[in-house]
């Protein structure tokens, strides 16, 4: 398939602070096609390491344990045609401290056709967990009402990810 990227996109891109790639479907796999340079840094690539036409498993990077995660998430934006959000906490940046970024992908369109997905990450603001006293409901601050939909186990591990615990 010969896809083409706007010129507008890569200015974008380019001028962006934040990692931006694109996938493109190849079969049933989705590969990558273009990446900004802060995607290399996220991810703590040589800038000669070349990206194009590998698969999430062939990146030199921990996440490539969890290529058919990021596969399925690809063609279910696919399958949804919509952005879909998610929250990837995995060692990033280069010293490969363990934090969490929110992935949003986007359907790729090219000629009325969604040839793959374009995303990107933005480290995440964690939420102020001192205010919270009871997780799973409705919690008021000063300013907002957040609902947390997140498992009590799922909120330890973002708090302590957000106050540099290790791993283990």
């Amino acid at each position: 398939m010969d896809v083409k990227i706007s010129p507008q996109l890569i200015a974008m891109f380019e001028n962006n602070s934040y990692p931006w790639r694109i996938k493109i479907f190849d079969g049933d796999q989705s590969i990558h096609f273009y990446s900004n340079p802060q995607n290399y840094r996220l991810f703590n690539l040589s800038t000669n390491f070349n990206l194009y036409g590998k698969n999430d498993s062939e990146i030199p990077h921990p996440t490539a344990e969890f290529s058919e995660n990021f596969q399925a998430h690809d063609f279910e934006t696919l399958k949804q045609k919509r952005n879909i959000i998610s929250i990837d906490i995995y060692p990033y940046g280069e010293d490969s401290l363990l934090q969490p970024y929110i992935c949003e992908k986007f359907p790729f369109i090219v000629d009325r056709e969604c040839v793959g997905v374009m995303f990107h990450s933005r480290k995440m603001e964690l939420l102020p967990f001192r205010k919270f006293k009871n997780f799973g409901k409705i919690h008021g601050t000063l300013d907002c009402l957040i609902e947390t939909k997140f498992t009590k186990k799922e909120l330890e591990i973002m708090f302590l990810v957000a106050h540099s615990f290790n791993p283990k």
